[in-house]
């Protein structure tokens, strides 16, 4: 794998000098090239093998799949440990689509098990990784706000317990002094005495 990948290194001039027309030089110097219809019928397959509806098609079902293409249990592994990078163990819908796409290329084509992922499929993963990581930089700031509303939280627990350490003192001389001034009061009123004297007794 690492010749090959030295050689196409060696002349960038042409690269570099057809920018307007990336997919021919991509053609030219990759034979793995995945065009939109083929990506597309790919993608239609995979619900079909989506197990846990999540999004994802795991070992298990695309081992049944890929199987059927009669390559080597070998040459299939190869292919998913290429693309399944970062590796988890499950394959997103572009992941399976590439994946299916090189089982082709290998089975029907008759090109050679390539042993990295080849630089068109590997610009079709970085455009989606610069997708997702897109709509993560979007959520970012809301990930970034946490932290200050996190902090006024502490600062009202801080004050709360002072709060409530102010009222309680004062509440409770406030009974007190409730139950101090009816005491005084009833011996000077004739009838009153007597029903207090008896509820004291029971």
């Amino acid at each position: 794998g690492a010749p090959q990948q030295a050689q196409p290194g060696q002349p960038p001039a042409p690269v570099a000098a057809a920018p307007s027309d990336p997919s021919t030089a991509l053609v030219s110097q990759d034979p793995y090239v995945m065009y939109p219809n083929e990506r597309s019928r790919y993608e239609t397959i995979f619900p079909q093998y989506e197990a846990k509806s999540d999004g994802y098609v795991y070992g298990g079902e695309a081992v049944a799949l890929f199987s059927k293409s009669g390559l080597e249990k070998e040459k299939l592994r190869d292919i998913w440990n290429i693309v399944d990078d970062p590796v988890d163990n499950r394959l997103d819908r572009l992941e399976f689509a590439i994946a299916m796409h090189l089982i082709v290329c290998v089975s029907k084509k008759g090109l050679p098990a390539p042993g990295s992922l080849p630089p068109s499929l590997r610009a079709l993963k970085e455009e989606e990784k610069r997708a997702k990581q897109g709509g993560a930089a979007a959520g970012a700031p809301q990930g970034q706000q946490p932290p200050p509303t996190a902090v006024a939280p502490t600062q009202q627990q801080q004050q709360q317990p002072q709060q409530s350490s102010i009222p309680s003192p004062v509440v409770q001389p406030d009974p007190t002094q409730g139950m101090a001034a009816p005491a005084p009061q009833p011996p000077t009123m004739g009838a009153m005495p007597p029903p207090q004297q008896q509820q004291q007794q029971q």
